[in-house]
């Protein structure tokens, strides 16, 4: 794939690619997630979280070369391929009314399966462009895999933080659908953050120095916006549309 040279590409010399590489592993070492940066112009990682390789069936220590993007690829099914292939493309990208340079501001999440001998595991993944080309194909990226709090694949959302709504694909259309963002309390985005750190609602309470009951009613006002049905749900939504 030829990409033009582009005013939303930053250089890529050996410099820049080292800081961003230890960014990166410093990110790794602090968090429980795989992160992994991707080179889409030559289809190869520039780096890759270990787990991401055992979640693949691949038990060895992961590097650029052990553990490769066609690697991960193959972890995937047909159809989750193409469907990757089909909005990462530049068109479909294009398609959603962004430019380039806006682009570069947004995360597209989805959730699909990867496959290994032993098992199958369902994932979110959240990829944030690095770099684009002025045609609006992705040059580097970076991306953020959890294991997903749904039971299907898709689930695909465009999202960028500064705007009040957000994209959905839809793999029947092929085409971005806009809704408006829900509107998130103080108190809804606080109950989320401190969800994630493992805190009961109890813990919660005390924090935020507000009865249980408060809380709770908070917790139902919170899964009635999003339409989840336990925190972690509501925790992947409040992620995906850039609510927190």
């Amino acid at each position: 794939m030829t990409h033009n040279t582009t005013d939303y590409q930053p250089k890529h010399d050996t410099d820049w690619h080292r800081i961003l590489i230890n960014t990166v592993k410093t990110i790794d070492r602090n968090t429980y997630q795989c992160l992994y940066v991707v080179d889409f112009t030559q289809s190869k990682f520039l780096y890759v979280s270990e787990n991401l390789a055992k979640y693949c069936g691949h038990y060895i220590p992961s590097t650029s070369d052990s553990f490769t993007y066609n690697d991960f690829l193959q972890a995937l099914s047909e159809k989750d391929r193409k469907t990757g292939h089909e909005i990462l493309d530049k068109k479909t990208l294009l398609a959603s009314g962004y430019k380039p340079q806006e682009l570069l501001e947004c995360t597209i999440a989805c959730d699909f399966s990867l496959n290994d001998a032993r098992r199958k595991r369902m994932i979110n993944q959240k990829l944030s462009p690095i770099s684009i080309a002025e045609d609006g194909s992705i040059g580097l990226a970076l991306a953020v895999i959890d294991i997903s709090s749904t039971y299907k694949p898709g689930n695909i959302v465009l999202s960028k933080a500064d705007d009040d709504f957000y994209l959905k694909y839809s793999l029947d259309t092929h085409k971005w659908e806009k809704t408006k963002k829900f509107a998130l309390t103080e108190t809804e985005r606080d109950i989320l953050r401190l969800s994630a750190q493992g805190i009961t609602m109890e813990g919660i309470a005390d924090l935020l120095y507000k009865s249980l009951d408060t809380i709770k009613s908070h917790k139902r006002n919170l899964f009635a916006k999003i339409g989840a049905t336990n925190i972690s749900q509501a925790l992947a939504s409040a992620t995906n549309y850039e609510l927190l």
